[in-house]
């Protein structure tokens, strides 16, 4: 390189996140991070992490856990089973991913099925047990609002 000739510019290294062996500094918490590659916890000196630093890497920093579940579970990575925030994260996922269309179909499903079991259990003609007994609990139930439906589709999934 000639004296006149401008140095080359100056690059830091990118790398592509690699989603199922990332690391993350979880609300500015410094003595763990996590692992998606463990799908936990780990220390400082975890040997796959001393490996990512020596890589050049430095785990993304992120507010929350619930903002780093919502970001694996965008991404398709698994996330702690143990956790019920991660497995509410899972079922909000699969909710949305349920069409429209659907949802309206099921929760009508329910309702319809909700108003025959109300008609046995309330005509004498219909309903040959002396007591009501067997017949399902929902039978004295209103119809579920749209809040109940996606609660108990959640459930399910």
């Amino acid at each position: 390189m000639a004296i006149d000739d401008d140095p080359p510019p100056l690059r830091s290294p990118r790398f592509r996140i690699d989603w199922g062996n990332w690391f993350w500094t979880v609300a500015g918490d410094q003595s763990r991070v996590y692992s998606s590659a463990a799908v936990g916890y780990v220390p400082l000196t975890d040997t796959g992490y001393v490996a990512f630093l020596a890589d050049g890497k430095v785990p993304t920093k992120i507010a929350s856990e619930a903002e780093l579940w919502e970001v694996l579970v965008r991404q398709g990575v698994a996330v702690p089973a143990s956790d019920p925030n991660a497995q509410a994260a899972l079922k909000d996922r699969d909710y949305v991913a349920l069409p429209r269309a659907a949802a309206i179909m099921f929760r009508r499903h329910e309702n319809m099925i909700r108003e025959l079991v109300r008609t046995v259990r309330t005509n004498a003609a219909l309903n040959t047990a002396a007591d009501a007994a067997g017949l399902p609990s929902t039978a004295n139930s209103q119809d579920l609002t749209m809040a109940q439906f996606i609660a108990a589709v959640k459930q399910l999934l």
